[in-house]
């Protein structure tokens, strides 16, 4: 083989002699071929690279990919933990609102159903909130039909379940939205969040006469004037 020692191809030679393990660590032996290339008379030149690939049983993962410029093969090695780390990410607790809304047009009535919250807290304090949702249709900045549902007491995660209805007539769809604003009986609101026709959910709504569209909506701080203008119209 071109005046290589035999120990070059050996697949048992080992740098570290025969013990093959750290504590710990555990390691096996890798054996593939690295190239295959033509020479000038057409034969062919095959080297084999005899390997000790010391890689944690559980703590390592390789990655192939292939170029496609070249056709070559790229083997790529990374910790099982950062790709974790990676794909999942730090998901940061936000606070939200899970309910349905439901459209019937030939009776002209909009039911809206909260559902729950969750990541709820009250400001400038560890205790958890005493919370209620307040509901109103909106036309423009005026309200036209408002409901709210009962009070959830010292908790962050609440479930209402409860249902409301509003009547509205089907060409007056397109101009009204809903306002959600979750209040904590013990201190100031928590947030508010909006929905109407520029949102997705209110569109799928309307495309889908009598069935319930339910989504998250995350709460949005509500500015001291719009507290204001809310308690004004109450």
């Amino acid at each position: 083989m071109g005046g290589l020692a035999d120990d070059d191809f050996s697949p048992t030679s080992s740098p570290f002699g025969s013990n093959d393990s750290v504590e710990g660590v555990r390691f096996e032996e890798v054996t593939r071929p690295v190239r295959r290339k033509q020479t000038s008379d057409g034969g062919s030149l095959r080297r084999w690279s005899s390997e000790k690939a010391r890689r944690r049983s559980s703590g390592v993962s390789e990655v192939s990919e292939e170029n496609s410029s070249n056709g070559r093969r790229i083997t790529r090695r990374r910790s099982i933990a950062a790709r974790a780390t990676i794909d999942l990410g730090a998901k940061e607790d936000v606070s939200e609102v899970m309910f349905s809304m439901g459209y019937h047009p030939n009776a002209g009535q909009l039911t809206v159903t909260i559902i729950k919250a969750r990541n709820l807290a009250r400001v400038g304090s560890d205790n958890p909130p005493d919370t209620y949702i307040r509901v109103a249709l909106m036309c423009e900045s005026r309200k036209i039909g408002r409901k709210k549902t009962s009070v959830q007491n010292g908790v962050p995660n609440p479930t209402y379940n409860e249902s409301f209805h509003f009547d509205v007539a089907e060409d007056d769809m397109k101009g009204v939205f809903l306002s959600l604003v979750v209040e904590d009986s013990g201190g100031p609101t928590l947030g508010k969040c909006e929905v109407g026709p520029w949102t997705d959910q209110w569109n799928e709504m309307m495309d889908n006469p009598r069935k319930p569209v339910t989504r998250w909506c995350q709460l949005k701080e509500v500015t001291s004037d719009r507290r204001r203008s809310s308690e004004d119209q109450e």
